[in-house]
């Protein structure tokens, strides 16, 4: 039998992490499952060190905290830093990649004075591997993005979104058009553009949030 990663008040304190927030908006900006946090509110689930990682990230809590109840002292991460959870093959700029949900995360530490440059919706980033060529030059295979999933409402400018089709998910430059209806590019000539129509039914789409940053290997 599996026992939680700390038996007195766990469910408590990562009851505290989300507070005012629905388990729904919480699980989607940590990008956990919904049934998962539901899980580990009730004491039936043990977090593995990603999602612990990415359940502290999100509510902005010190993960000894949200472990122990005590702040981790000895190797904890320098003051100043922000987790952002990471998401390995998750982002697919060719054909498509597995669901969001059927992967775990890991942990990026960014420095909170530069992050909060580029947004001020820090619990909201997650971070993103790109497979695929069909975004090169731009983005290349390996890359890293950093994405805003604040902006996973709509499409308020035209920009580098990743966002989840049937089910595969993509990276690829969103345009609006008149009447709601919103192409879908990529920058490698040898991909087709497409057009999502405001109610296509025999698709399911869903934008998981703006590329703000990319980190590439030299």
């Amino acid at each position: 039998m599996s026992r939680r990663p700390a038996q007195d008040g766990f469910p408590e304190r990562l009851r505290a992490t989300i507070g005012s927030a629905s388990v729904q908006d919480f699980a989607r900006r940590t990008g956990l499952t919904r049934s998962g946090v539901y899980k580990y509110l009730a004491g039936t689930a043990e977090p593995t060190r990603p999602a612990l990682v990415a359940l502290a990230a999100g509510g902005g809590v010190d993960v000894g905290w949200l472990v122990t109840g005590q702040s981790a002292s000895k190797g904890s991460l320098p003051e100043g830093l922000h987790i952002v959870p990471f998401y390995e093959d998750m982002a697919s700029a060719g054909a498509g990649a597995v669901p969001v949900d059927e992967l775990g995360t890991q942990g990026l530490a960014f420095r909170r004075t530069w992050v909060a440059e580029l947004t001020e919706h820090l619990g909201d980033l997650k971070a993103l591997t790109v497979s695929g060529d069909s975004m090169e030059p731009t983005l290349r295979a390996g890359d890293v993005l950093l994405i805003d999933a604040y902006d996973a409402k709509g499409v308020p400018r035209d920009s580098i979104y990743v966002l989840r089709i049937d089910d595969s998910v993509l990276v690829k430059r969103l345009q609006k058009l008149p009447g709601g209806r919103i192409q879908v590019s990529s920058d490698n000539p040898a991909y087709q553009s497409f057009t999502l129509e405001p109610k296509d039914e025999a698709r399911s789409v869903a934008i998981i949030g703006r590329v703000i940053w990319v980190g590439k290997r030299v």
